[in-house]
């Protein structure tokens, strides 16, 4: 398995000092991501005393810093807009969605705390908007960002709700005196003889840190950055050899689910990995734009077509079976004229709103043609054939009968609708590169709805909370509603800091 992403996080040197620097706090939290600062903060509000978060990389954000959608229910901006609550709805949603695999208890508690979530959010400046497509009126988004970034790729970040939200728990830091520990790695947990958990051992640069805690809020995120891990819990998804690439962090290494088994956790259960393609990654989003669209004809390296264009990020399973587990997206010059000059009249609602944004695509595909083994202009069918690594004559077959189904506006290989097929006659031609991707993993230490970590006795380990990616309970490889994943993280996190607070307090 090759990942072609490369490193979007800064690499630390933890140093081997034997002198242990002490510290002590009501509440620690091991990492800096989207549920990790929420709960920080939500924490604090509490009644938290003292609580420090520890993120091994040099940068709070996490995966959370890519994230866009969301959604929550009956919250004070969906009753001022007059949507009924739809909490019922969602929840039987995602139950369904998952067959009822998850905890109905944990999607419970997280649905109904959406709304909640979405208002103390809102009461610390926030400015949502609904989004009115959404059957549930459940989706929400940023109307504007508090700070500006320049988005070239949305999949590297920054998404405009995540990013929001972690620079906003940030701002709440200094009001609680929440301390941050950056480039500094959690290395254990630490328990009493009664398995309680009592605090983390930590390595910065140049010393170790021993922080006694009365509780830990595991939010170490999943393990997208794991090779070993993700063949040992999805076989039927990495345990061949071909290209896959990541968009989670190079940080997601699975340490807050490696360190909850030591301390004799349940881990393993109830996971998915949102695996999608084709996707053009980690290169011009512009070009990827395109490999999405179903105008594309794909083939695999044989030159052969294998499935329906139409099918979307349903095709990494299709890609699966092909070899090396890529495929090229091929259109003409006519087609990508077409996309890049679309309006309304093309009935492709999202291409024609993308039309600005698409203007130099040209510019990208000539960018990637001169990086080469990415993209590939050509004047003649023969030479993409040999980019792709294909027979020129199977190639030359598999346009010939493409371009007939195109004639006759019927795929009788496939069933392609019939205003997406065009065909491939006007050079020069273009083949796109086309990989599996995919974002981050879910799931991992097994909770209950207070989100307390259950040991192998199915006992609560008294003390240690999970939350976001390396939590479960809340998802199976059956991704539920759209946007869950961001929802589960800051909710998750919100309930863990409240209980983790509650907990500390009840010690004295």
């Amino acid at each position: 398995m090759n990942n072609l992403d490369g490193e979007f996080y800064e690499a630390v040197h933890y140093g081997s000092a034997e002198k242990i620097k002490k510290l002590s706090c009501d509440v620690v939290v091991i990492g800096a991501g989207g549920s990790g600062t929420v709960a920080a903060v939500r924490a604090a509000e509490c009644g938290a005393e003292k609580v420090i978060v520890i993120d091994k990389t040099g940068r709070a954000g996490g995966n959370a810093w890519m994230a866009v959608g969301m959604f929550a229910t009956n919250s004070q901006k969906h009753k001022r807009a007059g949507y009924k609550d739809t909490t019922d709805e969602l929840f039987l949603d995602a139950m369904k969605a998952t067959r009822w695999a998850t905890d109905p208890k944990i999607v419970r508690a997280y649905i109904e705390n959406s709304g909640k979530l979405a208002d103390w959010l809102e009461n610390k400046g926030m400015d949502f908007e609904l989004i009115a497509f959404d059957p549930h009126k459940s989706l929400i988004g940023i109307k504007e960002r508090r700070s500006h970034h320049k988005v070239e790729d949305p999949s590297h970040g920054p998404g405009f709700m995540g990013s929001t939200v972690v620079e906003t728990m940030l701002g709440e830091f200094p009001k609680y005196n929440i301390e941050l520990l950056t480039k500094t790695k959690v290395t254990k947990l630490l328990t009493d003889s009664d398995g309680k958990i009592t605090g983390v051992m930590a390595t910065a640069q140049d010393e170790k840190i021993e922080v006694t805690a009365k509780s830990v809020i595991l939010a170490a995120g999943g393990f997208g950055a794991n090779k070993e891990m993700l063949k040992e819990h999805f076989p039927n998804l990495f345990g061949v050899d071909g290209n896959v690439t990541r968009l989670s962090l190079g940080h997601s290494t699975g340490d807050g689910i490696v360190m909850a088994n030591e301390v004799g956790a349940v881990t393993g259960e109830n996971m998915g990995v949102l695996l999608f393609g084709p996707g053009h990654h980690p290169w011009s989003y512009r070009v990827h734009n395109v490999l999405q669209r179903p105008y594309c004809m794909w083939v695999n390296k044989n030159g052969e077509r294998f499935a329906s264009e139409t099918a979307g990020f349903d095709a990494a399973n299709a890609m699966y079976r092909q070899p090396e587990t890529i495929l090229y997206g091929i259109i003409d010059e006519a087609t990508k004229e077409f996309i890049i000059n679309a309006d309304d009249s093309s009935g492709d609602k999202q291409m024609s709103s993308d039309r600005e944004y698409m203007e130099q695509l040209a510019v990208d595909l000539k960018k990637e043609n001169d990086r080469g083994k990415v993209v590939k202009i050509a004047d003649t069918l023969e030479e993409l054939a040999a980019f792709i690594g294909a027979e020129p004559a199977t190639l030359k077959a598999t346009v010939d009968r493409y371009n007939l189904f195109c004639s006759e506006g019927v795929d009788k290989d496939f069933m392609k609708e019939k205003q997406y097929l065009r065909p491939i006659t006007k050079a020069p031609y273009y083949a796109i590169l086309g990989v599996r991707c995919y974002d981050t993993t879910h799931g991992g230490i097994k909770i209950n709805e207070r989100l307390e970590v259950i040991d192998k006795q199915g006992k609560v380990i008294n003390g240690l909370y999970a939350t976001g990616d390396n939590a479960s309970g809340w998802v199976t490889q059956d991704y539920g509603p759209i946007a869950a994943s961001l929802t589960w993280c800051f909710n998750s996190g919100y309930m863990a800091g409240e209980q983790a607070a509650k907990h500390a307090l009840s010690l004295g």
